[in-house]
């Protein structure tokens, strides 16, 4: 699970941190949400992701469904015409799923199932 966690952050900081202008963090995604149907569908499988990786982090539903949420948020906005782009720069859903999945992998007794630690 650390290596997917690993994964989620450079995803993370690649969609919606990677520059900084004029003292702004921004990324890749409102360069993506440009993209007729693939700006819309990469937030999407990224969020999916990091969902999946909240589940088998065992973390409580609450916080699923709270990634969900966020995943949902940044999706919506997308599809509005030029206020998905200026969304895209505010949201940043990704940055905060993360700040959910590090939450839940600090917790000792969400990396461990039966008595094995979660890979």
């Amino acid at each position: 699970m650390e290596r997917h966690l690993k994964i989620s952050k450079s995803l993370a900081e690649f969609l919606d941190n990677k520059f900084e202008i004029f003292g702004f963090r921004l990324g890749f995604d409102p360069i993506v949400g440009l993209v007729p149907v693939i700006g819309d569908i990469v937030p999407l499988i990224v969020g999916a992701y990091m969902a999946w990786i909240g589940y088998k982090l065992n973390l409580p539903r609450q916080k699923v469904a709270q990634i969900m949420f966020n995943t949902l948020l940044d999706s919506v906005v997308g599809f509005i015409p030029l206020l998905g782009d200026f969304g895209d720069f505010a949201i940043k859903s990704h940055m905060r799923n993360l700040e959910i999945l590090e939450s839940g992998f600090d917790s000792p007794k969400n990396n461990v199932i039966e008595g094995q630690i979660i890979e």
